[in-house]
């Protein structure tokens, strides 16, 4: 892996952003050509799929695609290129996170309608710029890894371009406003079943968009920024503590080192560290055998100079 953040082609790699089955996201900066240094999402299609044909050119073809799309709530495509034969997208760096790190691993979220709303709005938003490109693109893949918010609230879509018809980004965004609310009003409720059923009155994302009364407000915008300085918070935190970390191969000193600072450990008897030594009982037995011939002998000598006392003068 450390080779791999070397480089690639003009581009000099900082770190893994993300890693998924097929590629891998660096934070990346383009080197040479005179131009000002600036951070990218370098996209890179994994080397074990190079020799596979079939999904070099589905890769390249979905990022081809979604060059012509520019607008605030989609993430840019600035460039597409190969290095050997293995591709890689140039995309727009945004800082922030995925809805799905956000999102409850079961259940529903718990915000409010209107901040629910205000990610529907941006995602509707989004894909209604991409239909309205030319030529038009559906995503085919609209799910909450592939959604952005930034640290101002910002909804921010990626990886468009995988072949779908406009009513599966529709049935993926009536399954994604499930999870975003526990309570939607009424309605928003009627408004999701209406995307479902195929109605011609919503034929595509732009329709939908423009049919959707969920409410927004500057204060939905606000909650999520809240979520995601909160999150990059943690995250920031736990690096932290990684690099403070000991490195691998060492020994971690346990919380006790700091007494054993003030009394080494090897300057006490491996046996005293876990409990006191027992008394010699062979040595108590000997020195009470000795006390006994002791006190006999004192009263041997008081008999002895008792009878003696006592004999004819």
């Amino acid at each position: 892996m450390q080779g791999q953040l070397q480089g690639l082609g003009p581009f000099r790699l900082t770190h893994i952003l993300g890693e998924g089955e097929y590629a891998i996201v660096y934070e990346a900066t383009r080197e040479g050509d005179g131009l000002i240094a600036r951070p990218s999402a370098l996209k890179v299609l994994r080397e074990q799929w190079v020799g596979d044909t079939a999904i070099v050119d589905a890769f390249s073809a979905r990022a081809a695609a979604a060059l012509p799309i520019v607008d605030p709530s989609v993430v840019q495509v600035r460039a597409i290129g190969d290095v050997d034969g293995r591709p890689w997208v140039e995309l727009e760096r945004v800082e922030g996170v995925a809805l799905a790190d956000l999102l409850p691993k079961k259940g529903v979220a718990r915000w409010n309608d209107i901040t629910a709303s205000t990610v529907l709005d941006g995602l509707l938003r989004a894909l209604s710029a991409a239909a309205k490109a030319s030529p038009g693109l559906t995503h085919g893949r609209v799910d909450a890894s592939n959604i952005l918010i930034d640290v101002d609230g910002d909804i921010r879509v990626h990886s468009f371009g995988a072949p779908a018809e406009p009513q599966a980004d529709l049935l993926s965004i009536a399954r994604l406003a499930q999870r975003l609310c526990k309570s939607w009003p009424e309605a928003v409720d009627g408004w999701i079943d209406l995307i479902q059923s195929h109605d011609a009155t919503v034929p595509d994302v732009t329709a939908a968009h423009e049919a959707f009364p969920g409410e927004t407000a500057l204060a939905g915008k606000r909650a999520l920024a809240r979520s995601v300085k909160r999150l990059l918070k943690k995250r920031a935190e736990a690096l932290a503590e990684d690099a403070d970390a000991p490195k691998s191969g060492s020994v971690a000193a346990p919380k006790a080192a700091a007494v054993a600072t003030r009394e080494p450990v090897a300057s006490v008897p491996a046996r005293a560290q876990t409990k006191r030594e027992p008394p010699n009982v062979d040595a108590a037995a000997r020195q009470a055998r000795w006390l006994a011939w002791a006190c006999a002998a004192i009263l041997a000598v008081a008999l002895v100079v008792e009878v003696v006392s006592f004999g004819p003068s």
